[in-house]
This record gives C-alpha cells, structure tokens and sequence, in this order.
C-alpha cells in the first residue's frame, strides 16, 4: 500500500526530522512564536516543533502576531504565522503569510502554500501550481516536496503521468531518510512501476522506512510475512508488523490484524483468503476493508466498515445473509493478547 500525500505527521517523519534538523544554538533567535507553533517539516526551526493538532491557537496567535510586528520581514516568523492561521482554519490568511515567507525562499512555506493548492484550502485548487511550489523547494533537495513531486508524477496531478520520473524523485527523497518516500519506492519496485519487478528491494525499502516510523511500510511487510514473500511465511511476524501500524494509528493495519489473527488462531474456519469481488455488496457492506474465504465450498466475506468500525460476515449463498459483529475495538483486544502469546515483547 503506498501513501498518497504527507500532510499528516507521523514517526517516520520524525524520524526524518530527527536526522536531518540542527536547532539554532542561539537562544536569542527563539521567540515565544517559535515555542508555541514551530513545524515538524521546518528545517530552519530554532525550537522543538508542535504539531498542528497540539498548536494552543489563543496562545500561539497572541505570540506570533506580537513576534511579527517587532520583526515584520522575518520570514521563519511569516511562515508560522500563517500555520497559526491554518489551525484557525483562516486559509485565506494562512495562504496569505506563507506566500510572503515564500517571497523569502523560505522552503517549508513552499511546501505549506503547495500544500493549500493541492486540496483547494483558501485558494482555488490547481494542480499545477501546488506542484509549481513544491518544484520550488524540491529543487533544493527539500525531501517532504520531493516526495511531493514524485506522488505529483505517479497519479499525473499538474503533469504528466511518468513512473520513471516518479521513482527518480521518490529517490531523492528516501535516500534522505523521509519515510514516505522510502514506502511509495518499496511500493514501485513491488509492483514494476517505473522500474522491473524486484521484491527483495521492496522488501529492503519496506524494512526501512518500517524502521523510520512509517506504519504503511509495517502493512506492508505484514503483508510479506503473511503471504511468505522474500521471506518464509511468518504468521507472528506478520501479527507484529500489523500490531506496530496499528499502534502507530494505521485504522487499515488494525484490520488485518484482526484478519490475520483469525487465520493464524482459527486456521479450519479461516482456510485463507483471496481479495475478489463479490457481485453484489449489501450496505453498509461497501464501504470496507475484506477478505474472501471459501468454506465448505461456499464464498464467506468478512470486512470492517471504514465508517462505523464495525465487523461484518457476509455469505451471498445463504440469501445474502449479512452479520453485523460488532466493533473492531473488542476483537482487537483478543487479537493483541494473542499476538503477545507467540510474540513476546
């Protein structure tokens, strides 16, 4: 599974941060601004970052509004004054302050303003421009618009479609550590998307941005050990893989680790899987993550239902009886306990 933007934090993008930040040394530089509402993804930051969702919005704005009337040209300050902006919600302004720290060539601002094009957030959605701005600062090997651009090439949004101009950009960035790009490449070389078929290195790539924090690359190796791809068929393993990338907020990887508990404690019920379609899909049936099952020679579905998080069984052989089990949460608790008897931490 690959990842499709990095707007949302997570620990392979510390992880990317922790390798490549140098915080000033100067404590004059900090100001209560840069407390309050320094980014994850700024390499010019002087102060441990926040992350949007912790950003205090009275406090910061206060401080960030005060920090630029005393330093009006600043454009780290700029830039932070607009991410106080987009936890207000204020895109028009966020989009406005970001723009002037841009005029700086201030890279994380590039990143941020591309950012708000590519999902139309106080400005009118353009592909092109939002991939314009990300060029910008993936030209000076800025490795969260590397990977930008190179997502930007693989779906052709704001340019043409070309996988190889895709992986050269995925490169860039995962031979800076950034973990996103490090999965989406490993997502390439498995599925012969700019480059041949090579399994051992999606596997390589899948193991190193497993190792930066990317829960997508724990799903996929999960996926290694279940199938017994490059390596010997693991059922722990694969129960591990998918118990870190739920842990790491991966609602995708807490299903197959329902799944894959299932199979590996209850192999005569569960007598593996395949992931086609069933003709017909009962609401709330069709929207959901599922595994196929023949058993006893008759088509099984069992899938969780993205929305309400529920477990669903589904047999189309017995008048398309549906069965609503429940939320995942109480059988996720089984399923770790399990996982800790033949995996122990």
């Amino acid at each position: 599974m690959k990842i499709s933007h990095s707007l949302i934090l997570t620990t392979s993008i510390l992880a990317y941060l922790l390798s490549s930040l140098v915080i000033s040394a100067f404590a004059a530089d900090v100001t209560e601004c840069d407390t309050l509402a320094s980014s994850e993804l700024d390499i010019g930051r002087v102060a441990t970052p926040v992350t949007l969702d912790k950003i205090n919005l009275a406090a910061a704005e206060s401080a960030c509004r005060d920090a630029i009337l005393n330093d009006p040209n600043n454009r780290r300050l700029q830039f932070l004054y607009g991410r106080v902006f987009e936890v207000k919600k204020d895109f028009i302004n966020a989009a406005l302050w970001y723009q002037k720290s841009v005029s700086q060539n201030y890279l994380v601002a590039y990143h941020s303003l591309g950012s708000l094009y590519q999902n139309g957030k106080g400005v009118i959605q353009d592909d092109k421009k939002a991939l314009e701005l990300f060029q910008k600062s993936a030209d000076q090997n800025f490795a969260p618009s590397q990977f930008e651009v190179g997502y930007a090439y693989e779906m052709g949004y704001g340019v043409d479609q070309s996988y190889l101009k895709a992986k050269d950009w995925y490169s860039k960035s995962a031979t800076q550590n950034f973990g996103p790009a490090q999965n989406n490449l490993g997502y390439m070389y498995q599925n012969g998307e700019g480059t041949s078929v090579d399994i051992n290195k999606a596997f390589e790539w899948y193991s190193k941005a497993a190792a930066n924090g990317e829960p997508y690359a724990n799903l996929n190796l999960g996926a290694f050990y279940h199938n017994g791809q490059v390596v010997n068929k693991n059922e722990g393993k694969a129960l591990e893989q998918f118990r870190i990338a739920s842990e790491r907020g991966l609602m995708e990887a807490s299903i197959e680790l329902l799944f894959s508990f299932a199979e590996a404690k209850y192999p005569n019920v569960f007598p593996g899987f395949a992931y086609s379609q069933p003709d017909f899909l009962p609401p709330p049936f069709d929207i959901y993550q599922y595994r196929h099952y023949t058993v006893n020679g008759s088509d099984v579905y069992i899938g969780c239902n993205l929305l309400n998080q529920h477990l669903y069984y589904y047999a189309p052989a017995s008048s398309n009886q549906l069965l609503d089990l429940g939320t995942i949460n109480v059988f996720l608790n089984e399923a770790l306990a399990y996982e800790k008897t033949i995996n122990p931490h």
